[in-house]
């Protein structure tokens, strides 16, 4: 099998299964209403009866001393309400406080709840004790510095070395004094002059205008522009440096002294360091907890109490603590509190601060759920971020399904109804879509309180379980139903019922049937139009009682109908009437009087018809279709009188002393009778008779030639009215263009060609058969076309002349193909 083969079978086994699906949906849809109702209604009542219980009372602050449970967040804690520090003084305050934290905090979530505060579990203060040691560090370096000599000593060694000297051993100004000498200029080697760095000490640069050529162009005695010696350098290449004398300059460093003095120099370089501890979870919540940021008291005191402070100029021992410090603590943390200083260091200042950190822990939790532990930090509390929630946001996925299957629900649920037929767009079906819509938000609701585990998620609970009986309600009204066809029938809502059952469907049932048949036995009996009535008589089976009734009503309307047209001479409209209604009640059972009822009628018709007719042809046609309707005697007689007239009219007898347009007009009344009569006038004998008729008529009228004759002749030959005064007389005859050139009163030549402009050819297969026609009518006698002329030194002639008798014929010819012929005295 192809590859697109296969996927069309594909296709469609996927279309059928979907058309498949589609039709089972549209059987049980109800079904499934109410099963859905059901369900939804059973799971509201367990829910309801099982976890749904009396909000505990909220937790009081309590202090703590057990070791924190919830693990630190790793993003920054932040501030979300202005807090007055003063409320830790009072724990009743400190709890009000943290619960508007808590729901400041909560409104960072998906889907907070208004008053968040019924899911804390408990309220734990907490107080660490942290200390903070700021440490001013200084660290001190040995230098060589070097200035100007102003005096005549000679240049000596240096007094002591840099490597020996110890920078916390002496002073700034006694270092200074004990390591001055003079020292030869290393720059100049003592010479106090250096090479130019202009000329590299030669004395010499090269030439700014030949730029060391020699040569430069310039203008000559004659004016013209050539090469010429340098008129700057007189062609020696270089020019004398002006910045130096003989290649040298005074030394910058010296000051052309060659000698500088120079003295050791105490360098020093202040830092910074702080340590807090202990680290981790307790000051983590804190810009500067770390201690790798610097921070004035205010900042810290925002957040913090500081209990204790020490200061000393140099290192702080343990002694110069506070008391208020725990000694476990410094035990503990003093150590991790001091400074690394690295090699030339010393400790300058220290301030050490003890501080003292509230921290309210907060446990919240759904019902049912697993708790979940945060904290408010410092005096400020400030709160771990909304990452750290996992409750709220387990619970916003789920009101988040929730509400998604609600919405597809109450959406889909009008939808689908009106996907089954417009019998669907009704009061009822909009009434189940609101009703959907109020069960969505009752039970949005419901999931909202029930997840917080409120107790006035019963109250939603049980609207959602009313609306869904109403629901139950509304589809079952909404959904079609034999009983509301038959009262919409009884009370003369034909349409109605109509529509009814045709959303019902299943028309083959046999109680279905019996209402389709009662329904269009209905809207016949209240109809007055033969049409309307006939339309639903077929819709009956001809099995059923209703049928005969229908087919009764169909005769009487139409036989009053009928007389109505008759009585006003319309038999045409008479005629239509009773024809269409005879295929309807010749299938209805019983109905062999009122057939004959409307066979007399259209006999009746026929008579009348048969009183109006002009011609012979007419009343045979209505004589003969009077008796095939209903026959009788009179009937017979004016059949037998009428086909008498007819063959009598249809016999063409030669006169001689007829003229030929009078034969012409005889042999036109005869074809008007035979055109009348039509391929199947009815009767054998008068059929053989008008077929003998044509052959006479087409005969006798190719006999008479078109040259030599007058104007009316040809008029009734070519079916036309000629102007008897015109020399030439023009006319149309099976796409062939004739012209009849008259001379005297008399034709005396024919002109043929093609009557469209670029299809002129006579004897393609297209006009050859009309042309010979018309050229053996031109004579009276059959006339070949002739044949393309014969090439002759190799070409072909482009006409050709023959005569037919006495009358000569030209044929103008291109290549095989005959472009005109002209016939007699015709000119083109």
């Amino acid at each position: 099998m192809s590859r697109q083969g296969g996927f069309g079978s594909f296709a469609f086994g996927v279309l059928f299964l979907v058309a498949f699906a589609g039709w089972v949906l549209s059987q049980i849809w109800l079904y499934m209403v109410i099963g859905a109702a059901a369900v939804l209604v059973g799971w509201l009542a367990v829910v309801v009866t099982r976890t749904i219980h009396a909000s505990p009372p909220r937790p009081r602050l309590v202090p703590a001393t057990a070791p924190r449970l919830a693990p630190a967040p790793a993003d920054r804690y932040g501030e979300l309400l202005q807090i007055d520090p003063s409320v830790f003084d009072d724990p009743v305050l400190a709890e009000g406080v943290a619960l508007n934290v808590f729901r400041a905090w909560t409104r960072q979530l998906a889907m907070p709840p208004s008053d968040p505060t019924g899911l804390v579990r408990s309220l734990n203060l907490r107080v660490h004790h942290a200390g903070r040691l700021a440490s001013e560090i200084v660290e001190r370096q040995i230098v060589w510095r070097e200035g100007p000599c102003h005096q005549s000593s000679p240049a000596t060694s240096p007094p002591i070395s840099i490597d020996r000297v110890e920078p916390w051993s002496t002073t700034p100004d006694e270092l200074r004094n004990t390591s001055r000498h003079v020292a030869k200029c290393a720059s100049c080697d003592g010479r106090g002059t250096v090479a130019c760095p202009t000329c590299d000490g030669k004395g010499q640069v090269p030439c700014s205008n030949c730029h060391g050529a020699g040569k430069a162009y310039g203008y000559a005695k004659n004016g013209s522009r050539r090469l010429l010696k340098c008129r700057t350098c007189e062609g020696k290449l270089t020019l004398t440096c002006s910045d130096c004398t003989s290649g040298k300059v005074e030394c910058s460093n010296c000051q052309g002294s060659g000698r500088h003095e120079r003295w050791l120099e105490i360098v020093e370089k202040i830092r910074h360091d702080v340590h807090v501890r202990p680290e981790g979870h307790v000051l983590r919540a804190f810009a500067w907890g770390t201690g790798a940021e610097q921070a004035s008291q205010a900042t810290i005191g925002a957040d913090v109490r500081i209990v204790g402070e020490a200061s000393a100029e140099g290192s702080l021992s343990k002694a110069q603590i506070p008391q208020s410090a725990p000694p476990a603590w410094l035990d503990e943390h003093w150590t991790g509190v001091q400074p690394t200083l690295h090699q030339g260091e010393r400790v300058r200042r220290q301030t050490f601060w003890l501080l003292e950190i509230p921290s309210i822990e907060l446990s919240y939790a759904f019902p049912g759920g697993e708790p979940t532990e945060i904290s408010f930090e410092g005096l400020r509390m400030l709160a771990p971020p909304a990452t750290l929630d996992r409750s709220f946001a387990a619970r916003a996925r789920k009101i988040r399904l929730a509400r998604y299957v609600l919405i597809g629900l109450s959406a889909g649920t009008p939808i689908a109804y009106l996907l089954r037929g417009r019998y669907y767009a009704s009061a009822w079906v909009a009434g189940l879509a609101l009703c959907a819509a109020g069960i969505a938000f009752a039970v949005d609701h419901f999931m909202q309180d029930w997840t917080l585990g409120r107790l006035r998620s019963r109250t939603w609970a049980v609207l959602a379980a009313i609306g869904a009986v109403f629901a139950c309600g509304l589809a079952v009204g909404a959904e079609p139903s034999l009983r509301a066809a038959r009262r919409l029938l009884s009370t003369g809502q034909i349409e109605g019922a109509r529509t009814e059952l045709v959303a019902l469907g299943h028309a083959e049932e046999p109680r279905h049937v019996q209402a389709w048949a009662d329904l269009h036995l209905t809207a016949a009996l209240r109809s007055g139009e033969p049409d309307a009535i006939r339309a639903e008589v077929e819709q009956i089976s001809p099995t059923l009682p209703q049928r005969a009734t229908a087919a009764r009503h169909l005769g009487e309307v139409v036989g009053r109908v009928a007389q109505q047209h008759l009585s006003r001479g319309e038999i045409g409209a008479a005629e239509a009437v009773l024809t269409e209604a005879i295929p309807t009640l010749t299938q209805s059972p019983d109905s062999g009087p009122l057939l004959a009822q409307i066979y007399e009628l259209r006999g009746t018709a026929q008579d009348q018809a048969f009183g109006k007719c002009l011609t012979d042809a007419c009343r045979f046609a209505a004589a003969l279709r009077a008796m095939a309707a209903a026959p009788n005697p009179a009937r017979r007689q004016h059949l037998d009188d009428a086909r008498a007239s007819v063959i009598g009219d249809l016999t063409f007898q030669p006169r001689p002393k007829d003229s030929t347009l009078e034969r012409l007009q005889r042999l036109r009344a005869i074809a008007a009778t035979t055109g009348e009569l039509g391929n199947n006038p009815g009767d054998t004998e008068v059929a053989a008779k008008a077929l003998a008729a044509d052959e006479v008529v087409r005969r006798e009228r190719t006999k008479i030639p078109w040259i030599g004759a007058d104007p009316a002749v040809l008029g009734e030959l070519v079916g036309m009215t000629f102007d008897a005064s015109a020399s030439t007389l023009s006319a149309t005859v099976s796409t062939v263009a004739v012209h009849f050139v008259m001379q005297a009163g008399r034709c005396a030549g024919v002109y043929l060609v093609g009557n469209e402009k670029g299809a002129r050819v006579l004897n393609d297969s297209t006009r050859s058969g009309p042309t010979n026609r018309l050229l053996s009518q031109a004579f009276g006698r059959e006339v070949k076309l002739p044949e393309p002329p014969t090439a002759r030194g190799g070409q072909t002639p482009r006409s050709s002349t023959w005569k037919v008798g006495s009358v000569p014929i030209t044929g103008r010819w291109n290549g095989t193909n005959l472009v005109e012929l002209r016939v007699g005295r015709a000119q083109p």
